[in-house]
């Protein structure tokens, strides 16, 4: 408790070290990680079809002890951001504990967290980010490559609208 404590006071007063991962560095959570196939992912939860979903309640899938709710969002059939919210078998004190607990097995650089709140913290690293609620038990993984393209796409697409306009 008093190094979560020492280490949210030291962070909230030092700047936090640049993170230079790029997407293929990205943590992976219980083999779901930003950029896989939609395929892949789905096959990953048990194969569930439905093109609707963005969120599964996830009971009891093996594999997925601890987890109570993973959500996403694709983008051109590619995961483009994971929510994972674990269950309430852990409480944790604050974000600086958390951040701490996910460093390691994510191979996250623990010197480069950002704790604005004592709940929350993130990490902006080259190509995606991480953000956490220690008090919600959620982690989102957020690829920052993929919303340049979306961008790119909108505006080749505004540009060929243009082009077609007939008043």
């Amino acid at each position: 408790m008093i190094f979560a404590l020492a280490t949210m006071a030291f962070s909230q007063t030092n700047k936090p070290e640049p993170c230079g991962l790029g997407i293929a560095e990205s943590p992976e959570i219980r083999g779901l990680k930003l950029g896989m196939p939609e395929a892949d992912f789905k096959r990953r939860l048990g194969g569930r079809p439905d093109p609707i979903v963005t969120r599964y309640d996830l009971g009891k899938l093996a594999g997925f002890e601890g987890i109570q709710t993973i959500g996403f969002e694709l983008y051109k059939d590619r995961v483009m951001r994971l929510d994972v919210t674990y269950d309430d078998s852990i409480n944790w004190t604050g974000s600086a504990e958390f951040a701490q607990a996910l460093s390691g097995p994510l191979r996250l650089p623990a010197n480069s967290w950002r704790f604005p709140g004592p709940d929350i913290a993130d990490l902006d690293c080259k190509e995606f980010t991480v953000a956490i609620d220690a008090k919600m038990r959620r982690v989102r993984l957020f690829d920052k490559t993929t919303v340049a393209a979306m961008k790119e796409d909108e505006k080749l697409k505004q540009a060929e609208k243009k082009k077609a306009f007939k008043p």
